[in-house]
């Protein structure tokens, strides 16, 4: 009984004829190791359990076996990390893992996690020589268009939930109207969406089938499969800046070509199959759906309608019989003698993924791909000038092939002053001071009086009943009426660079909003009802009240438009709930800023207590807001202008056509201020028509100026 878990034991015989024994060794009897104490080694991780060892009772042995149970739980770090679509929490066990994957939610550009938008500006443009001045082979990023496709899993599902698919989605889906393979009539078989997330938009692109090659002949061939895109899925591609090559300067004028292939479309179509530019499909797509999709309404006024050269001279053949008029475009292709002359003869270009998606026709060889000219051919009508993708060299196509690249080009004047501001330094100092001029954004101002400019605008517009462009209700309450309607509406025309405002009514607009009131400001004014009037966009005046670091205030200059503080169906001076305030940091704010400007804007914590309207106790103080705009306070009123005669001010034409009280002997008009009346829930304050201030003025009023102020950091 003496045998271990080392050794054997032994055994002991005695002789049968007397009392001697003999011990030996008990062959085979050693024991098991015995392990009864497990202690964890570890060494468990969050994908995989640990091990545990245990000592045998009996000797050094050890044994090591897996710990069943002891996989960790995953950790993730406290702080989020984020793209610019959604935020999460890292894992900081070493997977790569993210939990409560979420889209961003943006309040004034910013995110909860940290993350801020920063809306792109109307351009960016590269100097590539350094010459300090827009030169030939410089970049330029000017307007946007799907180009990326998204390949991130969880903004694909996003963005998937957000569109559904055509034909089963809330949201609103847009055909194309192509031609399909198998078929010689345009259906609706491939749809696209815009959507917007954490602000940045989108484009989703989804086919039931393919697109053919050959636009209006029955064909079974596509290139879109053979780019990886199959009917049935929803695709997205990120709306981004578009890359230019700079081609030519003149001047002001800067000719720019884009950087790469952006769409596939067909020339023309089988039903007129003709190749007089003119008269093109193509021509059509590039002036109606691309600069409507790619320009915002600042990249419209910075591009300049071409007289585009489509004579003979400009082919490939100083004879060509198949030569077309020349054309007047924004956007247009370049011809023959232009991609010879730009890229001396080789002009190979890249196409985006929305390209491919499309069913550009792509090189094997070299990712390369067609792309076409404006110049016909000389000698069919049915073929058009391509840039060939194997060589990059000028050669041909038949005129329906859809397959074969767009690369836009066109004509813009850079305004170096619309991305930002101007500012007057009144004391010389070199630095922004109370007291210097700002001048930043731009609102519809004065009256245009020139015969022949109202004559064009008119034309350009027509009126309200009989236009092709759409005019916009003001909403707002005639005279003898108690209900908002669209008696007063406004169009704005861009018109040889510059920007105006048709503001057209069939009645007055009622001093009072909601409240049935006979009389109105506007015929006082000299504007009549029945007569389109013509107002031009100008910078806005801004006088600088305050700086703080970077931050400075400014207050406008002049009256710019006439609201009610908050109509008659609430008629309550709550500012935080009042319509002048949404009236501000919406409509106002839309109108007068670019992109780029309303980078430099930043939301302010508005002091809405009771001490800012003069009464500490006032019962009818509302709660602080953030606002971008805001009104004075009267207290504010009080302490950046030193005098009555300083806080007069003077309504523009256009608040003028709005309906502004207009007090002749000053030129001044009343204009709000956003806080309450102490004593009345149906008055606030306000500057009077000789500059003082006052608290005690009802809400409903529509003649009453708006002076916006707000707080900007200037670079």
């Amino acid at each position: 009984g003496n045998a271990t878990c080392t050794a054997d034991g032994t055994k002991t015989a005695k002789c049968d004829g007397c009392d001697e024994t003999d011990t030996v060794t008990d062959e085979g009897t050693v024991l098991d190791h015995s392990f009864t104490n497990y202690v964890s080694d570890g060494n468990a991780t969050c994908t995989a359990d640990g091990t545990k060892t245990a000592k045998c009772d009996g000797c050094d042995e050890t044994d090591t076996v897996k710990d069943t149970g002891s996989m960790l739980e995953h950790t993730y770090h406290e702080s989020y990390s984020y793209n610019e679509s959604h935020h999460w929490y890292a894992a900081s066990c070493g997977c790569d893992l993210k939990k409560d994957n979420t889209v961003h939610t943006l309040v004034d550009n910013r995110c909860g996690c940290g993350f801020v938008f920063t809306a792109p500006p109307s351009y960016v443009w590269q100097d590539e020589d350094e010459s300090g001045t827009v030169s030939v082979g410089d970049t330029i990023q000017f307007g946007f268009y799907p180009q990326s496709e998204v390949t991130d899993a969880a903004l694909i599902a996003t963005l998937d939930a957000l569109a559904g698919k055509p034909g089963s989605s809330a949201q609103a889906w847009i055909s194309y109207r192509y031609y399909p393979t198998y078929s010689a009539v345009k259906t609706d078989f491939m749809q696209y969406i815009d959507i917007e997330c954490a602000g940045v938009k989108y484009r989703g692109v989804y086919f039931t089938t393919e697109r053919a090659y050959f636009a209006g002949r029955t064909v079974p061939g596509s290139y879109q499969d053979e780019n990886g895109y199959r009917a049935g899925t929803t695709y997205w591609f990120k709306h981004e800046p578009i890359l230019w090559d700079v081609k030519a300067v003149d001047g002001k004028d800067i000719t720019i070509v884009a950087r790469l292939i952006l769409d596939s479309q067909e020339f023309d179509d089988c039903s007129s199959y003709s190749n007089n530019y003119a008269e093109s499909d193509i021509r059509q797509w590039l002036n109606g759906s691309f600069y409507e999709v790619a320009f915002t309404a600042t990249h419209k006024a910075m591009i300049q309608t071409k007289r585009v050269d489509n004579s003979a001279s400009t082919t490939a053949n100083s004879t060509n019989a198949n030569a077309c008029a020349s054309t007047n475009d924004a956007v247009y292709l370049l011809s023959y003698q232009e991609a010879n002359d730009y890229y001396a003869g080789r002009a190979r270009k890249t196409m985006t993924d929305y390209a491919k998606v499309q069913g550009i026709e792509v090189d094997s060889k070299n990712g390369y791909a067609d792309f076409w000219l404006r110049s016909p051919s000389a000698n069919y009508t049915t073929i058009a000038v391509t840039v060939d993708s194997q060589r990059g060299l000028l050669g041909e196509m038949n005129v329906p092939y859809a397959s074969v690249g767009v690369v836009p080009a066109l004509k813009i004047q850079l305004s170096a002053d619309e991305a930002e501001y101007e500012w007057t330094d009144e004391d010389g100092d070199g630095n922004i001071n109370v007291g210097d001029t700002v001048s930043f954004g731009s609102y519809p101002q004065s009256k245009v009086t020139d015969a022949t400019l109202i004559a064009t605008l008119d034309a350009l517009a027509g009126k309200p009943s009989n236009s092709a462009l759409t005019w916009v209700s003001y909403h707002y309450y005639p005279i003898n009426s108690t209900t908002a309607s669209d008696f007063m509406q406004y169009v704005d025309v861009t018109y040889d660079g510059e920007k105006y405002r048709g503001v057209y009514y069939t009645t007055y607009r009622s001093l009072s909003a909601g409240y049935k009131e006979k009389n109105s400001y506007q015929d006082d004014n000299g504007y009549t009802s029945g007569t389109v009037y013509w107002f031009k966009y100008e910078p806005i005046l801004w006088d600088v009240m305050g700086v703080g670091g970077k931050d400075v205030t400014l207050v406008a200059r002049l009256v710019l438009d006439t609201q009610e503080y908050d109509d008659y169906s609430s008629h309550y001076n709550n500012y935080a709930e009042s319509n002048i305030r949404k009236f501000l940091n919406n409509t106002f704010y839309e109108t007068a800023f670019t992109a780029t400007q309303k980078v430099a804007i930043k939301a302010r914590d508005v002091d809405n207590s009771g001490i800012t309207t003069g009464h500490e106790n006032n019962q009818y103080a509302c709660e602080n807001t953030t606002d971008k705009l805001f009104l004075l306070s009267y207290q504010e009123a009080l302490s950046y202008y030193g005098s009555d005669e300083a806080r007069r001010k003077i309504a523009t034409d256009y608040a003028r056509a709005q309906g502004a009280c207009v007090y002749k002997s000053y030129d001044s008009s009343f204009w709000w201020l956003r806080s309450p009346c102490s004593t009345s829930y149906n008055r606030a304050g306000l500057i009077t028509l000789g500059g003082a201030v006052e608290s005690d003025y009802l809400v409903y009023n529509a003649y009453y100026g708006v002076v916006p102020a707000l707080k900007v950091q200037l670079p």
